[in-house]
């Protein structure tokens, strides 16, 4: 007794149960499940990835720029050698640098 193809109809020979026209019955085997969920993984990793890059405003070049440069100057002046006095006049830079900032970015950094 031949059994038909699902896909296509056409009659199935050989012990494997394979369609030869449309190489139904291909995904039978220990292997199927493990595709299924290499497949169903990556879509649900593009997924997130896509949403996580809508969600999150990426930072221009330039604005990630200035906010190292502002973290750069706030650690030097944060600097235990200074002491309080001299730690504020030497964070006045970086305050000018924050207050730039703010008004080409639009929030504080």
């Amino acid at each position: 007794m031949t059994a038909s193809c699902p896909a296509c109809g056409a009659s199935l020979t050989g012990a494997d149960a394979r369609c030869a026209r449309c190489a139904a019955g291909v995904d039978r085997g220990p292997w199927r499940l493990a595709k299924r969920i290499f497949v169903v993984g990556s879509l649900a990793v593009a997924i997130a990835l896509t949403v996580a890059q809508l969600l999150w405003p990426r930072l221009d070049p330039q604005e990630a720029k200035a906010l190292d440069a502002i973290r750069r100057c706030r650690a030097q002046a944060n600097d235990p050698v200074f002491d309080p006095p001299a730690r504020k006049l030497a964070q006045m830079p970086c305050d000018m640098l924050a207050q730039q900032y703010t008004a080409r970015y639009g929030h504080e950094p």
